[in-house]
């Protein structure tokens, strides 16, 4: 029992519970370079918690927002519940869809479906880029890019919330 006690005042345990850290913290992150993004989920989806999102860069929007994401960048940063492989496949038949009633069938198919998208996009592209890394045994891991062209989401099932030259934030209408 004492134990217990003079654990939880360790300075490791309580660190992020001071004041002083949590200020501290959050100016940290208002001069990340995706800042401006993450301030547009938080303010835009106001339900941005309870939905499943599909995310094109995943380190860098979470190491900055807590979302629930249909799939890790990392085949190695998921848990084996979480069922990469299976996950994986799904996004990459989104790549293959024809219309956008095709990719909003694929994308309901998803347990949980997405509901939320935050996509990344070169300049003057018209396509979506999702990075991934995954295992490429015996040579270690691989980097992998799919493409999802942009008039996918032209539809009445999917609400832009935020659009600038890199970055569109979707969620799907309810």
């Amino acid at each position: 029992l004492v134990f217990l006690v003079l654990i939880s005042e360790m300075p490791f345990v309580s660190f992020l519970d001071n004041p002083k850290v949590r200020v501290q913290l959050q100016q940290n992150l208002d001069h990340t370079t995706d800042a401006s993004l993450v301030r547009a989920i938080t303010s835009s989806v106001p339900d941005y918690l309870e939905r499943t999102w599909l995310v094109s860069d995943v380190p860098r929007v979470s190491s900055l927002l807590p979302l629930s994401y249909f799939i890790s960048f990392n085949q190695h940063y998921s848990h084996h519940a979480s069922q990469f492989s299976r996950r994986f496949e799904l996004v990459r038949r989104l790549s293959t869809a024809q219309t956008p009633e095709e990719f909003n069938a694929i994308t309901a198919e998803g347990e949980p479906p997405i509901d939320a998208l935050a996509l990344y996009r070169a300049p003057g592209s018209d396509e979506y880029l999702l990075f991934f890394w995954v295992d490429n045994y015996p040579n270690g891991g691989a980097e992998l890019t799919i493409s999802i062209p942009r008039r996918l989401l032209e539809s009445l099932e999917w609400l832009s919330v935020y659009e600038t030259e890199e970055w569109s934030v979707l969620v799907a209408a309810r």
